[in-house]
């Protein structure tokens, strides 16, 4: 949400996974349980893209941008994986999920 991308007490790790259903879930410590980032619904129309070095803290970044709903725009998820491998795949099974 209003996070800064460049600090990072502002970036926080999850264990993050697609589900079956084509939903982003992670795990949630405060919860103590999964949580929907994305619904497969909002998957199937998101944009996913990486993130040039240096315009985030995190190095092997990308984004999932979601169009506009109702004149709403949506602020794009910011996510770094661990290496520009597991970047390649996250985008890559994302992107199966997703019709844009």
């Amino acid at each position: 949400g209003d996070g800064d991308n460049m600090k990072e007490e502002d970036w926080f790790q999850r264990e993050m996974w697609i589900a079956k259903n084509g939903s982003l879930v992670y795990y949630s410590p405060k919860e103590q349980s999964d949580l929907v980032y994305y619904t497969a619904a909002d998957i199937s129309r998101a944009k996913v893209s990486s993130v040039k070095d240096g315009a985030v803290l995190k190095p092997f970044a990308f984004k999932v941008q979601l169009p506009p709903a109702d004149g709403v725009e949506f602020t794009p998820g910011e996510f770094a994986a661990d290496s520009e491998q597991m970047r390649k795949k996250w985008m890559a099974e994302l992107r199966k999920h997703s019709r844009s």
